[in-house]
């Protein structure tokens, strides 16, 4: 049950993060300075880094439960 939390907390991430992406790829959001197109893009992109990092990290946490679990029911079997 923890591991399937941290899979749809890693689904929501990465899906998060594709927008920031988008976004960040979206010149017409950024008005009409460079400046404001320059630095909306960083911050855009590099949320979507952060989002991407906390997806691979549930994901690892996902796996880690699972394998517990399953060490679990593999003791409980003999």
């Amino acid at each position: 049950m923890v591991a399937e939390e941290h899979d749809k907390e890693a689904k929501e991430s990465a899906e998060q993060a594709e927008r920031y992406r988008t976004w960040a790829n979206a010149e017409e959001m950024f008005g009409g300075t460079t400046y404001g197109k320059r630095y909306a893009a960083i911050y855009f992109a590099d949320e979507a880094d952060r989002l991407d990092a906390e997806a691979a990290e549930n994901r690892a946490l996902a796996a880690k439960y699972r394998q517990l679990a399953n060490s679990k029911d593999a003791t409980k079997g003999c």
